[in-house]
């Protein structure tokens, strides 16, 4: 018997056939399975970024809470300071701030919290302010220096200004400079 590789063709022909026909119904499926792994990466990266997003708002929302909650502890601190140390004449119904003891007392609290601090009376007007030191010749800012620079710069300058100075003299001649 002769085989000439018809029967071999045909069963390559019906395998290259089928072979197509599931890469079609793949494609018709619409994706293939490597894209679909990348896009659930993706989507899971996606998933864990809207989260954080979420955690960090709400984050902020409770630090700054926190923040506001301090600062009206701080200032119910600060009127009970007042109320107990600078206000006159507690007995009648005439009561009335004292203010060199309310300027005291605003700037003390004020230095020890690390906060700016005003004190407002109900017309409007700025009684005290932390940052302000009244004195006869008026109001003077009180602002955080930066710290003083190293010591060798100064030395240094010293130094180079004491050199100029002998150079020059000695280049006038009116030093001796010995024998000659």
């Amino acid at each position: 018997m002769v085989n000439d590789g018809s029967l071999g063709e045909t069963a390559h022909q019906s395998d290259k056939g089928r072979a197509e026909k599931n890469l079609m119904d793949k494609r018709v499926s619409g994706v293939s399975p490597i894209t679909r792994r990348i896009l659930a990466i993706n989507m899971l990266a996606l998933a864990v970024l809207v989260v954080g997003l979420l955690y960090v708002g709400q984050y902020r929302q409770s630090l700054i809470d926190n923040e506001i909650s301090s600062l009206t502890t701080q200032a119910e601190l600060f009127a009970a300071a007042l109320g107990e140390a600078a206000v006159g004449d507690r007995e009648s119904a005439n009561q009335y701030l004292v203010l060199n003891s309310a300027r005291q007392i605003v700037r003390r609290f004020a230095t020890t919290t690390g906060t700016h601090a005003q004190l407002i009376s109900p017309d409007g007007n700025i009684i005290t302010d932390s940052s302000l030191l009244s004195g006869p010749g008026g109001a003077v800012r009180v602002e955080t220096l930066a710290p003083p620079e190293d010591g060798k710069e100064l030395s240094k300058d010293v130094r180079d200004r004491f050199d100029h100075m002998l150079r020059n003299l000695l280049r006038d001649g009116d030093l001796d400079t010995g024998p000659r």
